[in-house]
């Protein structure tokens, strides 16, 4: 029970901030989806040691539990 409350808690402070931030819904879209693609790289990145592994289809690890990294700013932003 305490992940269903994690999950749902998390939900609702994203959608906080992306109305904080005033994001439309095309805007909110595009950042969602972006989140996406970065954790799926982030997975793929740790769970295939090597290229070959990647393109054989063999995980070097499975990181499916593990906490993701974060994003830093860069720059000026």
């Amino acid at each position: 029970m305490q992940t269903n409350h994690k999950v749902l808690s998390t939900v609702i402070d994203i959608t906080q901030l992306l109305c904080k931030n005033s994001c439309t819904y095309d805007e909110a879209y595009k950042i969602l989806n972006m989140v996406t693609a970065e954790f799926k790289q982030q997975q793929e990145n740790l769970e295939y040691a090597t290229y070959d592994d990647y393109f054989a289809g063999t995980k070097t690890d499975d990181v499916s539990n593990k906490v993701i990294a974060p994003l830093n700013h860069a720059g000026g932003y």
